[in-house]
């Protein structure tokens, strides 16, 4: 920050479950930067993880829409190729 002419609004890393990036949480948090989760199904690899496959079909849905209603994507914003734009900004 001390060399940046002007304050980003946003920083989009790679976030997900085995990637949680706590340290730049905080930094963005502290800084007032809104932090974005780029694949946070990382790249489609939790779609098959067993634990989220048992919590979709004992509700009858894919994985995805779990995932995400159920709070387990713990950031603000999340860019997601499935809804192919940004949510929760």
């Amino acid at each position: 920050m001390k060399d940046a002419e002007i304050k980003p609004m946003v920083n989009q890393v790679e976030r997900h479950p085995r990637l949680t990036q706590k340290e730049l949480q905080a930094f963005c948090q502290n800084n007032g930067i809104q932090l974005e989760a780029w694949s946070p199904l990382m790249q489609g690899q939790l779609l098959d993880n067993d634990v989220l496959l048992e919590i979709a079909n004992k509700h009858k849905k894919s994985v995805a829409p779990n995932y995400f209603a159920l709070g387990l994507a713990t950031w603000d914003c999340y860019h997601s190729k499935i809804n192919k734009r940004a949510a929760n900004c």
